[in-house]
């Protein structure tokens, strides 16, 4: 009994130890400082608040006091802060709210990253700097409203926070950097910066909450992947824009119509493919290039036109199943490997052009492709009415119909078109009119349709009204007379004369 009453005393004693000592590492943990000038205090409910002067310094991976305390459910940054370092509090996944005060200047790379469950965050006018990933993978964030004082933003900054669906960018950004809001899938629309010049690698890439694109006139780059797995609609790309970039707007399952830049030089590989909406597509006559899958798998596509100026092009509408007719308007745009792939059309080319020889055309570059010469399958047409002869409230008119091909001007097709004779019309000046006797009217007639005209004014009674060939009415005596006037296309009007 006395080992067992022993033994119980014990194990109290080194249980009040053990809570003694855990309370010590809470009570450590609870408060400290950082440096001589922050200090930072934690209470129960997991709100944390630092206060002080100068930068919270950068870290590595693991090293802030912070790191991966999931008990952090609140950050208030106290005004006097400058800077929240790198890796500051880097997993932080019980955090829920980002409160940072006018005097912070720069979030460093990795500072508040892949915190499952932050919702909010402040961002303060006068930061500059928002650092390398410094908030990625943050999947709960709610909205990114930047202060139109940051002068950079960091590549990866927002990358997979795809909870966010408000963006604001800063009125003067003029780069928007790599990957900075990759698979922000939740974003519904972006306002782009009036001097926005540079739109870099995958920015948007996998944003599919974005159905409509402004992109600002004066932008110059797009570059790859820009906005990859977008479901935008229908998009013009400004003529300031000289380059777009690989695989720019592949996999936009959603687009329907593309307007190219005019000066545009090259299409590059994959630009549109999978764009399996997209029916129609203009190619400047600029370009001199459309490259490696640049339009492979837009399978709503019919229809494609090649200017003369596309010098090379290389499997560019493979596995377009509903492409129809595509036009080469110049040169034979070598190699053209595989750029039919699994397609089933035709293809009309200018049969004077000598590049097109017979090697050429016995190819179906990967589909099967029926080839027709132009003029002599005249595809393309501009009708012109020739010999019009004007109807008339006499007579039908006519005119041919000629087509003409838009290309070299051969007469593609010829009909004389019937045109029916004009509806007689007629308006009298009067349609009954009281004279006295000895006294006298000229009926006046207007309205008549083109190619009509009098022929000839009768009264029923001329003892009572008296009418000449020109219209001129005299009294008589006293009674009713009515005036027939009749047109030469045999329509008639009356006016009642009155005499008293």
């Amino acid at each position: 009994m006395n080992k067992i009453r022993r033994l119980f005393v014990y194990v109290t004693i080194i249980s009040v130890m053990i809570f003694a000592a855990c309370a010590a590492v809470y009570a450590d943990s609870s408060s400290g400082t950082i440096g001589t000038d922050i200090s930072w205090t934690l209470d129960e409910e997991g709100n944390l608040s630092i206060t002080g002067t100068g930068d919270i310094p950068d870290y590595n991976y693991s090293g802030s006091p912070f790191f991966a305390k999931d008990i952090i459910k609140t950050i208030t940054v106290g005004d006097g802060i400058t800077k929240i370092g790198s890796y500051a509090f880097y997993r932080c996944k019980g955090l829920e709210t980002v409160t940072l005060p006018p005097s912070v200047e720069s979030i460093g790379d990795y500072a508040i990253s892949e915190c499952d469950n932050l919702r909010t965050v402040t961002f303060p006018e006068g930061l500059h700097k928002i650092g390398y990933s410094a908030f990625s993978r943050c999947k709960n964030l709610e909205a990114i409203i930047l202060p139109d004082s940051l002068q950079e933003l960091g590549e990866y900054a927002f990358y997979e926070c795809t909870g966010a669906a408000t963006l604001r960018l800063p009125v003067s950004m003029k780069k928007i950097p790599r990957h900075s809001f990759y698979e922000c899938s939740s974003i519904t629309a972006v306002v782009f910066p009036d001097d926005l010049e540079t739109i870099e690698w995958s920015a948007f890439y996998g944003c599919r909450g974005i159905t409509v694109i402004d992109l600002p006139d004066g932008l110059k780059t797009l570059g790859d992947s820009a906005f990859a797995s977008s479901s935008v609609r229908n998009l013009v790309i400004p003529d300031s824009v000289e380059e777009i970039g690989v695989d720019a707007f592949a996999n936009s399952d959603e687009l329907r119509s593309v307007k190219l830049p005019d000066a545009l030089k090259k299409i590059p590989s994959g630009a549109f493919s999978i764009c399996c909406k997209l029916k129609s597509i203009e190619i400047p006559s600029g370009v001199d290039e459309i490259g490696y899958g640049a339009f492979y798998g837009c399978t709503d596509l019919k229809k494609a036109v090649i200017p003369a100026s596309v010098k090379k092009m290389e499997y560019c509408f493979g596995e377009c199943f509903g492409l129809d007719e595509v036009y080469f308007e110049g040169d034979f745009p070598a190699p053209l490997n595989g750029s039919f792939y699994a397609c089933n059309l035709t293809a009309y080319y200018p049969a004077d052009n000598e590049t097109w020889t017979e090697d050429i055309l016995d190819s179906g570059y990967g589909g099967k492709v029926k080839w027709i010469g132009y003029c002599a399958s005249h595809v393309e047409g501009a009708a012109v009415k020739e010999n019009n002869k004007a109807a008339t409230a006499l007579a039908a008119g006519s005119y041919d119909l000629v087509t003409y091909c838009e290309k070299c001007g051969t007469e593609i097709s010829r009909k004389t078109v019937t045109v029916k004779k004009l509806t007689p019309t007629i308006k009298l000046s009067a349609a009954k009119k009281t004279l006295k006797k000895g006294k006298s009217y000229t009926l006046k007639v207007t309205g008549l349709a083109k190619g009509d005209s009098i022929k000839s004014f009768k009264s029923s009674k001329p003892g009572v009204a008296k009418v000449s060939a020109k219209g001129k009415i005299t009294a008589k005596k006293k009674g009713k007379a009515v005036i027939t006037v009749t047109l030469k296309s045999g329509k008639t009007a009356k006016c009642t004369i009155t005499v008293k």
